[in-house]
């Protein structure tokens, strides 16, 4: 065993439960390491009975509530030897047998490209699901894709009205930003909708919603009803959106392995509503559409299944997580990746499904809440067709890489994907963000630049130079090896707190010190790899291993 916390939490056993240690933060400290204590002289006192075969320790500083520790120059040379041998691989989380995850994020409307505010879930998504993956986890990522409704109708008459002639492949144009446009254009001259309620179905007024001069709300009965004719045109609409979707997936590194398409759910809805008014918790109104009730904490009523009969987008995900309960098989842990404008509907569906009967999904589930993306004053909304574009971005920074000549043409749009990533992942995961293109390039508040330089030109010292001109008495050395070791750590602590921004500040100290002077080949291999393994635990790197 190298790891040198596991080694220290092996030595002080005897004090009982989980030491807290700190390894080193600062290249020209004396101390590598601190155990923080209430019973400092009895740490030092087993840190000094270790035996021969085991001393890794060469000094102690016993301190109030602390002990400062300095490894042996020994063991630090053979640390970072392992690192430097395996290319890292030492610092991977070791096999477990974790329950199943099933990781549920990105959540598209099927109306329209994907645009930075998807980034940010898609990031925080994937991130998660990687971290508990290689922690030896079967994850499901899963999207919830809506296919069916308001929106989708909006998009469709918009095709019919002002682009019915229209194919994006003829016209030069991406598929998903074509009825992206046809969405906009409807939006833009036909819509009655005006309100910022996040779900289409439930935004128009009762009255709105069956206005006979409402195109889309013909197109919406007509696909109800599965009209042939307006089922083709959704049905190719719904094509060309999925497939841009996935083009943009690909380009960010970011996979799903099970997708839920809300219109799969329609035989459903009856069935499920019907039961939960005979349970009290939907109640029907007078004019016949259908409320959730809302109960303390969460208290409000949640429009369910509208006066002419079509259900919401509540309804249809309310009756998607019903069954997914009923499909569950125990352990599963559940980690549902949100924005912030769906946190109060989120809950009450919660307690509504709970008050249902069993939930073994809720057992082990989490919401995580993630912070509004605003961009030029306000929140990002893609019905006025200016949200900015994942794929409009992945273009410019590529150029610009480019320009920069980091790195090769074929590598350039799998590292304009960590750029783009970690600028959504920087900021604390609940907490809203500003986006701007600005921001996007300044390396002084965007560390994915940084990071992705700091990558590329270890990699490329560490292949050029000489191989072990370094010694653990040289501080930028033995600061390297010993960062490399408490990854494990702040790995776990992401996990647990649902939190892998912990992961990325990790790797922007590293690469910020790293580019701070000049660097040895040895310590150019052993950031290199600890960035490398660091990225690809919360998706931003390619795991050539897989």
């Amino acid at each position: 065993m190298i790891d040198p916390i596991a080694l220290l939490c092996e030595a002080l056993g005897p004090l009982g439960g989980v030491p807290q240690i700190q390894l080193r933060r600062t290249p020209d400290a004396w101390s590598d390491a601190t155990v923080f204590s209430h019973a400092p002289s009895r740490v030092a006192r087993l840190l000094a009975e270790l035996p021969g075969d085991a001393a890794i320790v060469h000094e102690v500083l016993q301190l109030p509530k602390m002990v400062e520790i300095r490894f042996t120059d020994e063991f630090v040379a053979v640390a970072g030897d392992e690192l430097r041998r395996s290319a890292g691989e030492c610092l991977r989380p070791a096999a477990a047998s974790l329950p199943r995850a099933v990781v549920s994020f990105c959540d598209p409307n099927a109306t329209k490209a994907l645009h930075i505010g998807h980034l940010r879930n898609l990031a925080v998504g994937d991130a998660l699901a990687t971290l508990l993956f290689q922690g030896g986890a079967d994850v499901i990522r899963q999207s919830v894709v809506c296919d069916v409704g308001r929106a989708v109708a909006e998009a469709v008459a918009g095709y019919m009205s002002y682009h019915s002639a229209g194919d994006p492949r003829a016209l030069g144009m991406r598929p998903d930003a074509f009825v992206g446009e046809c969405y906009a254009a409807y939006q833009a001259r036909g819509s009655t909708d005006s309100s910022d309620e996040p779900d289409p179905d439930a935004r128009l007024s009762a009255s709105a919603r069956c206005a006979e001069t409402d195109a889309a709300a013909h197109i919406l009965r007509a696909l109800r009803d599965n009209e042939p004719r307006m089922t083709e045109i959704w049905s190719r609409l719904l094509g060309w959106v999925l497939e841009g979707h996935q083009r943009t997936f690909d380009r960010l590194g970011i996979a799903f392995n099970h997708y839920i398409f809300e219109r799969d759910s329609l035989h459903r809805l009856t069935a499920v509503a019907r039961r939960a008014i005979s349970a009290g918790v939907f109640e029907q109104n007078p004019d016949g559409s259908v409320d959730m009730i809302g109960r303390a904490p969460f208290e409000g009523r949640v429009p369910m299944i509208r006066s002419d009969g079509l259900e919401t987008g509540y309804m249809r995900h309310f009756a998607i997580w019903y069954d997914m309960q009923q499909e569950c098989t125990a352990p599963t842990q559940c980690i549902n990746v949100t924005g912030a404008e769906w946190y109060t509907t989120g809950r009450i569906r919660e307690a509504s499904l709970s008050a249902l009967g069993p939930c073994p999904l809720y057992d082990n589930y989490h919401r995580l809440t993630v912070g509004m993306v605003h961009s030029d004053g306000g929140v990002m909304k893609s019905r006025d067709g200016k949200a900015p574009l994942i794929e409009d971005h992945l273009d410019v920074v590529s150029d610009r890489l480019r320009n920069l000549q980091w790195t090769n043409f074929h590598d350039t749009d799998e590292h304009a994907g960590v750029i783009l990533k970690c600028s959504v992942l920087a900021p604390p995961v609940s907490k809203p963000m500003i986006f701007t293109f600005e921001r996007l390039c300044d390396a002084r508040v965007h560390p994915g630049w940084n990071i992705l330089r700091a990558y590329l030109e270890s990699e490329r010292s560490a292949a050029e130079g000489p191989a072990g001109v370094s010694t653990p008495r040289d501080p930028g050395y033995r600061y390297a090896v010993l960062r490399a070791y408490e990854l494990a750590v702040i790995r776990q602590v992401a996990i647990d707190s649902y939190e892998p921004t912990l992961v990325l500040k990790f790797m922007s100290a590293l690469a910020k010190w790293y580019l701070a002077a000049p660097r040895s080949s040895s310590v150019a291999s052993v950031v290199r790899s600890t960035l490398s393994i660091a990225g690809t635990s919360i998706g931003l790197f390619k795991d050539r291993t897989a």
